[in-house]
């Protein structure tokens, strides 16, 4: 079972939760994140709420970030959709769409870092997503 890719993923979940000896105990179970008692105490119990994981693409993700390891608050996602739901995920709100740098550095059609870039320029906020990648900044 070890072999499992939805075994490794539960266990590195409990293990990071519960483990202080781990790198990343001090981002979960430091902080105080908790995992499901009974997913905590058995790889079926979590298997039976949560499901195989689908893929490699996929990955264990919790909801909201600041919340526990339990089934209302867990989802398989992309690393894409996961990577944009941290706590350290910035988002912008602009014409009724809240989205991280990252997304809209790519509905832009630019690279990951291309709205944070363009903002360390001295470009406006409003500016900085919504002019698409190409595309000239209006002079000022």
């Amino acid at each position: 079972m070890k072999d499992l890719p939805t075994y490794r993923v539960w266990w590195a979940m409990v293990a990071r939760c519960t483990d202080p000896g781990r790198d990343s105990y001090e981002y979960y179970g430091g902080r105080g994140v908790r995992v499901h008692p009974p997913w905590a105490e058995s790889f079926d119990n979590f298997v039976e709420d949560m499901g195989v994981r689908p893929d490699m693409q996929h990955t264990l993700d919790r909801i909201d970030p600041r919340g526990d390891y339990v089934p209302e608050n867990c989802r398989w996602t992309t690393w894409d959709v996961q990577n944009n739901n941290k706590t350290t995920s910035r988002f912008i709100e602009h014409d009724g769409q809240k989205l991280t740098h990252t997304q809209w550095s790519r509905l832009l059609g630019g690279g990951k870092n291309l709205v944070r870039d363009r903002v360390v320029r001295g470009w406006s906020i409003h500016e900085a997503v919504s002019v698409r990648c190409g595309q000239k900044r209006k002079a000022s």
